[in-house]
Formats: C-alpha cells, sequence, structure tokens
C-alpha cells in the first residue's frame, strides 16, 4: 500500500476516514443517478415517447451541480486537513527547537566560562586535551561542584568507553529529555575524510575551522599547516583557531506519539600566542623615546597606554608590508583591558589611551603618528591630519581616549600598583577608579570617532596573559606571586600562599606539594606533557622536554678597585646616612674587574650527565608519556666570563699583549700546547667547555670529598645564611648582609643561595636529587666554576714552570700565586694540593 497519507500530512487513521467518506460519497451518488434512470427504462419497453425537450435537462444540470459540490468539499476538507497537519507540525517544531535552544546556550555558557573564567585555564593557548580534561573535570582532585554540570543535569558517557564525556542530560518536562555534547577533537587529515558515523563514534568534530584564510588573498595557501598548541589551526605565526562543536538532542513523548529532534551549533574560537604582542604590559604602557622611534605590529596593556615623541616622534607602523603572510588587522592592533563583570555585566575597569608623559605627568606628547589597516592589496592608511570621520594619523591631547579641558592627568588615569600587588585588579589612581568617566564619549568627535579606532588599530579588549611572566625558578618556595593562579582569590585555596606563609618559604604542605612542586605528571594524568608542578612551571617543563641553560654567580678574585684596570663603584664616598653600601655593591659589575669567573651549565632532556639516552620520548610523541630520567645533570659546563670593554678594559695591557676583548679570543697558544686562557688576567675566558668528569655528581654528593669543601669554605665565607632569595626580613637589618659576612670587604660575590643549598643538602642526608631544580643547578654551577678555577690556576702554574723564559706567564704566576694567599682565592682553593 502507498504511502499517501504521509504525502498529505495525515494519519494513517485521518486518511482512512476520508477515503471511507469519498467512497461513500461517490456510492451514494451513483444510487441517486440509478433511481432518477430506472423510470425512463420503463418508459421504454412500454414504447411510449419519450418528451426529450422537457425530460432531459434537469438531470444533467443536477449531476454537474453534485459533483462540482463534491469536489469542493472535498477539496476544502483536504486543505483543512494539511493546513491542520502543517500547523501541528510547525508548533511542535517550534517546540522542540524552544527546548533545543536552552541545550546550545548551556553549551555556549560553559565555553565562555572556560575561556574567560576557569581559574584552572592555563595561560596562553590550551591544548585541546588540556580543554577537554577541564571541561570534563578530570584535572587532579575532581571539583565539587562540577562547574560545569548544572545542578538539573547528569554527564552521560557517550561512546561507551566508561568515562563521562563532555556531555549532559536533563529533562525540561516530565515527558521529555534534551542532551547534548561539546565536542572539540580536531580531525586529522586521515579522520577528516571519515563519514560522519566513525566521526561521531571517535567524538571528533565534523570539521575543521572555516575561517583559517584570515590571513588574506595575499596568502590564500597558508591554511594552518602545523600547530605547535594541539588541536589548533594556525592563521597566522600569532593566530590560533579551532571547532567546538554542539550537538543537541531533543525526545519527546506526547498523546501517544514521538518527537525527536536535533540541532548542530559550531563555534569558532580564535587565540593569540604571545608572540603576537610586540609590548604586552600588565602594569601600563608608557612610551617615551627620546630620538626618533618606529614601532611595527601589536600591544596590548592591563592599563593605559601613555605615547609621546621625542625627535622626529613616535611612529607606529603595522606588522608589515600589506603582500606579507602576517599582515593583517588583528596583528597590528594595540589594545587596552576591558574588565568586565561576569555576573552583572558591568565594566570594572577601561584602560584608556592618553597622549602625555606619566613620567612628567603632563599631555605634552608632541608628534606621534598611528597609521592604520587598508584592505591589501591597498597600502595602509600612514598620512592624513583631519577631524573625523576624515583620514587621520596624528595622535594628540584633542584626539585621544579621556575628555580635554577637564585637567586631567596621566596619574589619575594610570593604574593603582598596590592594587596589582595585593588583589591582582586593573584599579585607576584616580577619583574613578574603572575611568569610565574619563572616556570622551562626544558624539562627533569622541573616541569611538577617531579615524584610528574605526580602522581598529586601537580598541579596548580582554586578551589572555601570555607566558611573559611567568619565568620563576622551581625552587619549591612559594612565590614571587601571591597565587598560582589567573584570579584572585584562586577556586582552590591550595594555589594561594596559606595564611602564616610568606613568599621564600618552602612549600610543606603535602597536598600543595602535589599541585605546586612534581616534575613529573601523575601516572592517573591524562596529559603527561603539561600536569606539572606550577611553581616554577617553565623550568619544570623545560627540565622534562626541552633545554635550560643555567648561568652561576659571578665571583670576583681581587677586591674591586684594586687595580688599575677598573674604577672603584663598590661603595661611593660618604653615601647617604651610610646605609646604603649594599645597595651599591650591586653596581660593582661596572667596573668590569678582569680577575674573575663564572660557569654556566646546559641540561637537555635527553642527557643524563654526559650520557645520552635515546629512548627518552622527543616533546611532540602523540601521545606524550612524560620522563623523569634526563635533564637533571648538565650535560655541559661553559666558561661565560665575559668582559664588555670599558674604557679601563680596553686601555689595559699585559706586558706587550693588548687584552682588551680577550676574553673571547682563542687562538693564543703556547708551544704548540692547548690553549692557554686565564681567569686572573680575562684571557679565553668566555666560550670554552669544560668537560665533566663522571665522579664530578658523587663529589657534590660526598660532605667529605675536596670539591664539596671547597663549596662550603665558598658559600660559608661569603654567603648569608638568611640572605637566600628571597632575604630574611629582619628590622634594622638589611639581608644580605655581606658588609658583615665579609668583614666589610663584601667586593666579591654573594653566595647566600649556595649557603643555603648546601645546608638543605645536608639535611637530606646528602641526596642531591632530593632537592628543587633551582638548588640543584645552584650546586651544579658552583662546583663547575670552582673546578674551572682549579684548573686555570694549574694550567698557569705548570706553564710557568715547563718554560721560565715566557715572561707573560710568568708574571700572570707571580699574581696566581699570590693571589692564594688573599680572599677568596686562599678560602676556596687553599685544601688544593
Amino acid at each position: 500500500m502507498k504511502k499517501h497519507d504521509r504525502s498529505l500530512g495525515l494519519s494513517k487513521r485521518q486518511y482512512r476516514k476520508l477515503m471511507r467518506f469519498i467512497r461513500h460519497l461517490i456510492f451514494q451518488l451513483q444510487r441517486w443517478v440509478r433511481q432518477r434512470l430506472t423510470p425512463l427504462r420503463f418508459q421504454r419497453q412500454r414504447g411510449s415517447e419519450l418528451r426529450w425537450g422537457r425530460a432531459g435537462f434537469v438531470l444533467p444540470t443536477a449531476v454537474i451541480v453534485l459533483v462540482v459540490v463534491t469536489l469542493t468539499v472535498a477539496a476544502l476538507m483536504i486543505r483543512t486537513l494539511n493546513r491542520t497537519a502543517e500547523v501541528s507540525g510547525q508548533r511542535q517544531e517550534i517546540q522542540v527547537m524552544n527546548a533545543t535552544a536552552p541545550a546550545i546556550d548551556r553549551a555556549r555558557t560553559k565555553l565562555e566560562y572556560f575561556f574567560t573564567q576557569d581559574p584552572l585555564r592555563p595561560n596562553g593557548v590550551p591544548g585541546e586535551a588540556t580543554i577537554e580534561q577541564i571541561i570534563g573535570n578530570r584535572t587532579g582532585t575532581p571539583r565539587n561542584p562540577d562547574p560545569y554540570t548544572l545542578a538539573d543535569e547528569q554527564r552521560i558517557d557517550l561512546d561507551g568507553d566508561g568515562t563521562l564525556d563532555n556531555a549532559w542530560a536533563f529533562q525540561p518536562t516530565p515527558d521529555s529529555i534534551v542532551a547534548y555534547s561539546i565536542l572539540m577533537k580536531r580531525p586529522n587529515d586521515t579522520q577528516l575524510n571519515w563519514d560522519d558515523a566513525q566521526k561521531a563514534k571517535n567524538l571528533i568534530t565534523r570539521s575543521r575551522p572555516m575561517g583559517i584564510t584570515a590571513a588574506g588573498n595575499q596568502c590564500p595557501n597558508l591554511s594552518g599547516g602545523s600547530s605547535a598548541e594541539v588541536g589548533w589551526d594556525e592563521v597566522s605565526s600569532a593566530i590560533l583557531r579551532k571547532n567546538f562543536q554542539i550537538n543537541a538532542f531533543v525526545y519527546e513523548n506526547r498523546n501517544g506519539g514521538q518527537a525527536l529532534s536535533t540541532i548542530e551549533f559550531v563555534q569558532e574560537r580564535q587565540m593569540e600566542r604571545g608572540n603576537k604582542w610586540g609590548a604586552w604590559f600588565r602594569n601600563d604602557l608608557e612610551i617615551f623615546p627620546g630620538p626618533t622611534f618606529r614601532w611595527n605590529g601589536a600591544m596590548h596593556t592591563e592599563g593605559s597606554i601613555f605615547m609621546t615623541g621625542g625627535g622626529e616622534g613616535f611612529q607606529a607602523h603595522l606588522i608589515s608590508s600589506p603582500k606579507s603572510c602576517v599582515y593583517t588587522r588583528v596583528a597590528s592592533e594595540i589594545t587596552a583591558t576591558e574588565v568586565v563583570n561576569p555576573q552583572t555585566q558591568q565594566i570594572e575597569f577601561q584602560g584608556q589611551f592618553m597622549a602625555g608623559s606619566l613620567r612628567d605627568n603632563n599631555t605634552n606628547a608632541g608628534t606621534v603618528e598611528i597609521h592604520s589597516y587598508r584592505e591589501p592589496p591597498s597600502s595602509p592608511y600612514t598620512t592624513g591630519n583631519a577631524d573625523p570621520p576624515g583620514e587621520n594619523v596624528t595622535f594628540n591631547d584633542t584626539r585621544d581616549s579621556v575628555k580635554s579641558g577637564v585637567n586631567l592627568n596621566p596619574a589619575d588615569v594610570a593604574l593603582n600598583p598596590v592594587a596589582i600587588l595585593t588583589e591582582d585588579k586593573s584599579k585607576a589612581r584616580g577619583n574613578d577608579p574603572t575611568n569610565l568617566t574619563n572616556r570622551d564619549n562626544d558624539a562627533t568627535k569622541g573616541w569611538d570617532k577617531q579615524f584610528y579606532v574605526v580602522q581598529g588599530r586601537f580598541a579596548n579588549k580582554t586578551q589572555s596573559k601570555p607566558y611573559v611572566d611567568d619565568t620563576y625558578r622551581a625552587d619549591d618556595r612559594y612565590g614571587p606571586k601571591p597565587v598560582y593562579s589567573s584570579t584572585m582569590p584562586p577556586s582552590n585555596p591550595l594555589l594561594a600562599i596559606p595564611a602564616g606563609k610568606k613568599v621564600g618559604e618552602e612549600i610543606s604542605d603535602p597536598a600543595a606539594q602535589a599541585l605546586l612542586t612534581h616534575n613529573v605528571a601523575p601516572a592517573a594524568s591524562q596529559n603527561k606533557r603539561e600536569d606539572l608542578g606550577l611553581d616554577g612551571y617553565w623550568e619544570r617543563r623545560a627540565r622534562q622536554e626541552g633545554l635550560r641553560i643555567v648561568v652561576g654567580e659571578r665571583l670576583e678574585l681581587t677586591n674591586a678597585g684594586s687595580n688599575s684596570n677598573s674604577s672603584s663603584l663598590s661603595c661611593p664616598p660618604n653615601p647617604p646616612n651610610n646605609q646604603r653600601c649594599n645597595e651599591f655593591l650591586q653596581h660593582r659589575t661596572l667596573s668590569d674587574e678582569l680577575a674573575a669567573v663564572q660557569a654556566t651549565v646546559i641540561y637537555h632532556y635527553k642527557a643524563d650527565g654526559n650520557t645520552v639516552n635515546p629512548s627518552i620520548p622527543d616533546p611532540f610523541t602523540d601521545p606524550y608519556p612524560g620522563q623523569n630520567q634526563g635533564g637533571y645533570k648538565p650535560i655541559a659546563c661553559l666558561a661565560t666570563t665575559y668582559h664588555h670593554g670599558t674604557r679601563q678594559t680596553a686601555t689595559y695591557h699585559h706586558g706587550t699583549r693588548q687584552t682588551a676583548l680577550n676574553s673571547i679570543t682563542f687562538d693564543t697558544f703556547i708551544d704548540g700546547k692547548p690553549p692557554f686562557f686565564d681567569f686572573f688576567t680575562g684571557q679565553g675566558t668566555n666560550g670554552w667547555e669544560f668537560e665533566l668528569k663522571p665522579d664530578f655528581y658523587n663529589q657534590l654528593g660526598d660532605k667529605d670529598s675536596l670539591l664539596r669543601k671547597a663549596l662550603w669554605n665558598l658559600a660559608d665565607t661569603y654567603g648569608d645564611r638568611d640572605g637566600a632569595f628571597p632575604p630574611q626580613q629582619d628590622p634594622g637589618q638589611t639581608r644580605p648582609n655581606l658588609a658583615t659576612v665579609l668583614n666589610n670587604k663584601g667586593n666579591f660575590s654573594n653566595f647566600s643561595n649556595l649557603r643555603r643549598a648546601l645546608d638543605k643538602l645536608q639535611q637530606n642526608g646528602n641526596q642531591l636529587n632530593q632537592l628543587s631544580l633551582a638548588d640543584q643547578s645552584t650546586i651544579h654551577t658552583a662546583g663547575c666554576m670552582v673546578g674551572m678555577l682549579a684548573y686555570s690556576i694549574t694550567q698557569v702554574k705548570t706553564l710557568a714552570g715547563s718554560n721560565p723564559a715566557i715572561n707573560d706567564i710568568n708574571d700572570i704566576w707571580d699574581k696566581v700565586r699570590s693571589s692564594l694567599h688573599t680572599p677568596p682565592v686562599h678560602h676556596i682553593l687553599h685544601i688544593l694540593p
């Protein structure tokens, strides 16, 4: 039976009634016609004549009328039934859509929360695995309540693997259920060609971003080939995009029938790498160059921007030529933050773009030019000085974002530094902490009418913080910030310095250690690349999958100002109140004392000391398993005692040999022997690599070894027990108190950090691998430095004894030999033979 009922939009019951009615109508019509024609048949049989002039007119007319009426009634009934079904379907569709719309809104809200408010979202561009884990509440200890599961929802398992996915179900009414999911896995080149069923089974998005051609027609083939951030497509070297696919399903049981509906919504997210920004400031951004200053590219500040120009002025050019692949509007934007309260949607702070100098607290801008973007192949806007809406590049106090003629100075608009430090919030110093009343909103010449604003060069935008300020050492100590989070206070109290603790104190709470100090991801972690301790996070990442280069403390071998090669900058005569001698010690390197030694150690993730382990996984292995073998011991030790060539250095001669820049000279040989270098005269001391002997680490862990004794002598003599960073704060004391430690001759160096690291090593039973990464590298650099110094002394002594005719070497040996009886060499090396 053909399914005509569906073509008419009728149910089977309605269709049967209609057909029964039509058959009955035709039957009645046939019966009536048959009854009317019967008398005529009887008259013909009796041979009587018919009177056609009167008898044949009524019947055809009646038949035609009945047929027309019948067809009209049938058509009206069918039309009525069709319209009823159509309206019913539209109503049902609206009801179903009304049920799916909240699901789409819920999913969009969850994505917005993740990218703008979730304290667990890492800075920078998070990989899709990280996003999936955080939204899935599968990072470390699950949060309770789950911020991504609403009160009337429950998570569901889409793929049947036993793990709850980023999918939820809820019942808006007792007779209906709504389920929706957020898919974010990017299809690779093979998966992109799978059918929809395969993609759905593997929870993969249907497609990649559609907007990856934003680089412009000048680069039509740039389609996001490589992606350092897993799951994101590259639009340009600084801009990434990613698809998030939302699927919603509605089932409704109504009047014995079923109503089903599905809807799909795709959201594209764009994020910017830190390398987009030529300048990114947490504080106010002030530009006050002396000579002409030309800038290319993007800037951002979490405060306000102040611009002045000296010489020919300050010129803000675009990122590159219109023919460049990186030439886009967003790659050159200059932005200041606009903080919006997520609950009230009220603006809490608005950064301003002000002509003037915060340094001088005036609005004398000088010459400032702002170029604006224009779609290629047209050239950018680089000229013009017209009022809005005319073309203009001139930025001054009548065309900036703040009101004119109201006695408003830069200091009123600038950020309050106390709020930044204690609350991590942007607040203005003036009467209006939000800066909103300072904005020029004039209807004809206001800020939003200015040409460079209309063209998108200036904008107020909230930007994610890039990884530019999280470079603190992995020392397993709190600080330097009050929280390990993008919000203050953090959602997890373990991410804040607890009450009673200070910056620099050890992280001793086991629960906090589990979040902050682990060098390798936990076994249960699903993201072993990124799930590392947040204290000194990037040093831990570099240990696991990269390169670390750590420069050690510089040791001055003679008292600064003790010879003609340097000027005494250590402690100027009559410092104010005789209380700032310690401050002026920081200037000692400006004297460029030639007699100095400094070491740098290099760590590589595949190396365990001198041994390279090829089995250690490469960083971009997918999935990355993590590793805890390489990167702990240095693979190389370098002499990096550089002399920058001050006037005293450049004019100093040793005998007949010019020693200016000799620290980077490697072609000095003595009688065909290995290249000569000497830390006491600054020759060949920058760039030599020293081999680390196999027993180097054993000696560092052995408190009775010669090397360990030399390090202890160095730390004990030139280190303040309470002066390691951050130094102990005592009333009336200055830490590190090197003047007291070094008997008022503290011009050699500060090895307080080494003193603390050695104390810690002694306390834990001389287990060097149990120290923090920072403390281990402190001991490694000091060990390299002492070894290099001893080698240099031995070399000079050997050369002087082997060929007394070489006057230069003998002169150097005389200096070295005299130095062995003076600080600091005497204290360090007196134990050497």
